[in-house]
């Protein structure tokens, strides 16, 4: 029998995994991009009863696929060929001309009623574009964010599908089946998110509040390093402390794991042997870019994709270490006390940040005619995800009305008030101390700004109407005025 010629079943046993072959000709799903998360989704499926044809462009074989259940074909139209009618495809290529190409190799190949599932983080406007090209095939496109990374895809991501629901719904066993569930009440992390783009949206904010709690939990590890003297594995015992209850999440987790790793080689931490340049993929510096496009204040996640990018200029700012000299000093004072300062900084951060994220996702949703259920949302994003948190329940709870703001929720307030005290003091001793905490700085000035009912922004339009004469309202009279400026 060729394994071509069979759909897999996969059942695990105690002495690992048992394949069980049927002869029908026809794998039921198409995986195409068989690399590190290619491989763990088409596993992740065939593990749950669905049999799986695959391709790789870059000349996977069938060695070392069969263990997984999956059949793999050497072109896109023997791939075709094997599957069942409808089509469906996910992709998991990376974003950008690999999945266009994709698309145009893959419609003469396909049918009315076929499905393609782009599982990658494309653009949301890329998906718009490729959904209207596809318009006249009646071949849809499903845009799908996949959070979880190279182990949740594999055991269970969160998935976050958008796109037309009638195909949404032909997926829609599979999905429920391969993601993962939220032991709260055992529902798959997984829903459909709306119309469109909107899966491929939420997947981009999703990642720009994963860039501040990345950059708010680095700050913290900054303020104990320069400011404490504290070694990296007396920073994964604090964090490991932090990392209880509401104020858990899997970020703070991984920050702990990997500040505890050693080098086998040097033995020392390893995290202090790794530069200090980080890489992006462009989905924080797209939710920033969408936010001003809708006018919607993100500064903590801005703050986090713009420590990233400067992250990257590591010879420059070498040169000018060297020429500025050290200003950094050691903090003085109680270390629990400043402890619970950062650990209070750090929880108020991330809700800033999920609130900023959320704001986004509001006005998008009425922009762009999502419909977005945030709370919906909010909760297939505990389990699976990179951003799961108790936080995440909490929010759903207490965000009753999918339009309001965060902040002007009594309860948000009872939490952040005492919280950002503590986070004005360790912004304050950070900057005396050359210590920089950008992603904190920016949040404190988004509290203060959103709570402030007053701002300069009078000033701003008297300078607008003075220089270029572009108007201005007034408290006590209608309309749009002029001011009579004199020199």
């Amino acid at each position: 029998m060729q394994l071509t010629a069979v759909a897999l079943l996969v059942a695990f046993s105690a002495g690992g995994i048992v394949v069980a072959m049927k002869e029908t000709g026809i794998c039921e799903i198409g995986v195409i991009g068989l690399g590190v998360m290619g491989r763990g989704l088409a596993a992740n499926i065939v593990r749950n009863g669905f049999s799986v044809a695959g391709f790789d462009r870059g000349g996977v074989t069938a060695d070392g696929m069969e263990k997984h259940g999956i059949v793999v074909h050497s072109s896109l139209k023997q791939l075709v060929a094997a599957l069942a009618s409808p089509c469906r495809i996910f992709l998991m290529v990376p974003a950008g001309e690999p999945v266009d190409r994709l698309i145009d190799q893959l419609t003469p190949l396909l049918s009315a009623g076929d499905i393609i599932i782009d599982c990658g983080n494309s653009h949301f406007r890329d998906t718009e574009r490729r959904q209207e090209k596809l318009t006249g095939t009646k071949i849809s496109l499903i845009g799908m964010g996949v959070s979880g990374g190279e182990k949740g895809v594999l055991s269970g991501p969160s998935l976050m599908p958008g796109g037309d629901r009638i195909a949404f719904e032909a997926i829609k066993p599979v999905l429920q089946k391969i993601a993962a569930v939220a032991d709260q009440d055992n529902k798959p992390c997984v829903s459909y998110i709306g119309p469109g783009s909107a899966g491929h949206f939420v997947k981009m904010v999703h990642n720009g509040i994963e860039y501040a709690e990345m950059q708010l939990i680095g700050e913290c590890y900054d303020f104990m390093r320069k400011g404490m003297g504290f070694s990296a594995s007396q920073i994964s015992e604090v964090l490991a402390d932090w990392n209880k209850a509401d104020e858990a999440s899997f970020l703070i987790d991984v920050s702990r794991t990997v500040l505890a790793a050693i080098d086998p080689v040097t033995g020392q931490s390893l995290v202090d042997l790794i530069v200090d340049r980080a890489g992006q993929k462009g989905t924080g510096s797209w939710t920033s870019q969408c936010a001003l496009e809708l006018g919607v204040g993100v500064p903590t996640i801005t703050a986090a994709v713009d420590v990233r990018i400067m992250s990257s200029r590591k010879s420059e700012r070498m040169q000018a270490a060297k020429l500025w000299g050290d200003r950094q000093k050691r903090l003085s004072g109680d270390a629990q006390t400043l402890l619970n300062g950062l650990r209070s900084s750090l929880f108020a951060g991330r809700i800033i940040a999920f609130a900023q994220g959320i704001n986004l996702l509001q006005l998008a949703s009425r922009e762009y005619a999502y419909n977005l259920d945030i709370c919906n949302i909010l909760s297939i994003w505990r389990a699976g995800c990179i951003l799961r948190s108790p936080l995440l329940q909490i929010l759903a709870g207490l965000l009753v009305n999918k339009e309001k703001n965060l902040l002007l929720i009594p309860e948000i307030e009872k939490i952040l008030s005492p919280r950002t005290s503590r986070l004005r003091q360790i912004v304050s001793m950070a900057a005396q101390n050359a210590i920089p905490l950008a992603a904190m700085a920016s949040t404190l000035a988004y509290i203060d700004s959103m709570t402030s009912a007053s701002l300069p922004a009078n000033l701003v339009q008297a300078q607008r109407d003075c220089f270029g004469a572009h108007g201005f309202e007034r408290f006590d009279l209608p309309g749009i005025l002029h001011g009579k400026w004199q020199d």
